[in-house]
């Protein structure tokens, strides 16, 4: 889901400023497959390198959508853990009883 939304971005700017990714030539820079595709290959910093942000602000964009990316998995792994570590206690605390 926040990589669709990331695509809409990319869409957004690159119809607002047109020229903001480079795509390799003969592929139409209108069709939003090419931002899905970048938009998943970003948000998992896997970074083929065949679409690139040229603008400011589409390297912006790309960069936060990278951190996001991260920081979501991040999160998630925290949060595992911690369920993890809090039913090991619990389940020491009704032991010890």
């Amino acid at each position: 889901l926040m990589a669709i939304m990331w695509t809409f971005i990319f869409t957004v700017v690159d119809t607002l400023h047109p020229g903001s990714f480079n795509i390799p030539q003969g592929q139409d820079i209108q069709d939003t497959q090419h931002f899905i595709y970048y938009s998943f290959v970003t948000l998992t910093t896997l970074g083929y390198g065949d679409i690139t942000p040229v603008t400011k602000l589409a390297r912006s964009f790309s960069t936060l959508e990278a951190v996001m990316g991260q920081l979501y998995l991040v999160v998630q792994v925290a949060w595992l853990v911690g369920v993890h570590v809090s039913q090991s206690m619990l389940k020491n605390y009704r032991q010890d009883e």
